[in-house]
């Protein structure tokens, strides 16, 4: 990312990026062909399924050590 200067403001940017991504949909008209059902597939996703920050709560209710970021199917 070419970031000479590390703190606070470029962490939070940072963050609100992911955040931004994490609450952008796609939509999927007729991009995706299913062989089993003969079709083409219409669908609405998103890039991250979940992001989760250093110092909060994991889904097994543990407190995150690190920053996760959890992929779309």
């Amino acid at each position: 990312m070419n970031i000479k200067n590390y703190g606070g403001s470029q962490y939070k940017k940072i963050k609100e990026a992911l955040e931004r991504v994490r609450a952008t949909t796609i939509k999927s008209v007729g991009t995706f062909y299913l062989k089993e059902g003969k079709q083409w597939v219409d669908d609405n996703f998103g890039l991250y399924d979940r992001i989760v920050f250093k110092g909060k709560e994991l889904p097994d209710n543990k407190i995150s050590d690190n920053n996760y970021l959890f992929l779309g199917s």
